[in-house]
């Protein structure tokens, strides 16, 4: 039986503090208990800022990292008020999941996936 492959593309994740991240560690290893092959493309964690993360507390479960590959945009910072930087933070970031995923060279089903805002955003 061949094992369905999963490719996840998420901007926050393990370990990085917040809902997004356990949310998304959270839909991991449902996937995983459920059969499938993931493999996690995301960014290093940075919040509330990179040097929290050399902590290896922080760094409890070493079984995921074997199926994440973590990026780091290097020409912009991720946090800041300017606009026209953070735009230049994703797309440099896109740039680089673009860039990973087709290094990749797997067929996958490919999950993109984004916390879910508050409703009261979307209601008219």
């Amino acid at each position: 039986m061949n094992m369905k492959s999963v490719l996840m593309i998420v901007q926050n994740f393990y370990p990085e503090i917040g809902s997004a991240g356990n949310r998304m560690k959270n839909i991991y290893l449902h996937l995983k208990r459920n059969g499938f092959e993931v493999t996690v493309i995301t960014l290093k964690p940075s919040y509330p800022n990179q040097s929290l993360y050399q902590d290896t507390k922080f760094w409890d479960e070493d079984s995921i990292e074997e199926d994440v590959i973590r990026i780091k945009p290097d020409k912009v910072k991720r946090y800041t008020s300017n606009m026209g930087k953070r735009l230049l933070h994703y797309l440099e970031a896109m740039w680089l999941f673009i860039y990973t995923i087709i290094r990749l060279e797997k067929n996958m089903i490919m999950c993109l996936l984004r916390p879910r805002r508050s409703s009261r955003l979307w209601r008219r």
